[in-house]
C-alpha cells in the first residue's frame, strides 16, 4: 500500500491554518509488477481545513484493515476518519460512524458526547468525556463514557458502553 497526502490552497497564517483545502490518494501496489492503482482519491471543500494523516494499516477481529485518520479542525476535534476492510484483492468502506448515533440513543438522560471520538481500531475500543447541558465546551462534566465496539461485516456496531462518574 502507498499513499499521498496534498495541500492543494495553503492556508491563512492569520486563521492558524495550514491548508485551506488537502486532499489524500490511496493506492495498492502489485508486488510482482511494482505498478500502483489508485483505489482513492478525497479531497476536502475548498477551506475545510481537514487534515489528513498518515494511514494506518492493521488487523483486528481476524480482518484486515486500513484506517485513513481525518481531523476536522476547531475546538471539537471531530473526526472525519474513513475505515476500509480487505475483501480479496480490493479495499471495501467500512461505516464507522453509524455506532455514535445508537450510542446517542442510548445515553443516560442528560448527558452527550460533544466533540469528536476517536476509536483505537486495534483494540475495538473508545472513551469520550460526557457533557451536561451547562457544561462549557472546555469542561466535560458527566463522567467518561468507556465503549466497546465490534466490526460485523462492513459495519461498526456499538456492543456495549459504560459511563464512570466524574473523579473529583
Amino acid at each position: 500500500q502507498a499513499y499521498a497526502l496534498y495541500c492543494l490552497d495553503p492556508g491563512s497564517t492569520e486563521q492558524g491554518r495550514l491548508c485551506d483545502t488537502a486532499g489524500v490518494a490511496l493506492f495498492s501496489v502489485e508486488t510482482r509488477t511494482g505498478k500502483a492503482r489508485r483505489w482513492l482519491m478525497q479531497v476536502d471543500g475548498e477551506g475545510g481545513g481537514n487534515v489528513y494523516m498518515k494511514p494506518e494499516l492493521l488487523r483486528t477481529q481476524g480482518q484486515q484493515l486500513l484506517h485513513l485518520p481525518v481531523s476536522v479542525p476547531g475546538t471539537g476535534d471531530f473526526n472525519a476518519s474513513s475505515l476500509f476492510r480487505r475483501e480479496g484483492s480490493r479495499w471495501i468502506e467500512v461505516d464507522n460512524t453509524s455506532w455514535e448515533k445508537d450510542l446517542a440513543a442510548k445515553l443516560p438522560e442528560g448527558l452527550a458526547v460533544w466533540k469528536g471520538i476517536w476509536p483505537d481500531w486495534k483494540r475495538m475500543h473508545a472513551s469520550t468525556g460526557m457533557y451536561r447541558a451547562k457544561d462549557a465546551n472546555c469542561c466535560a462534566t458527566g463522567g467518561r463514557a468507556e465503549i466497546e465496539l465490534a466490526l460485523h461485516g462492513n459495519r461498526i456496531d456499538l456492543v456495549s458502553f459504560e459511563v464512570h462518574p466524574q473523579k473529583h
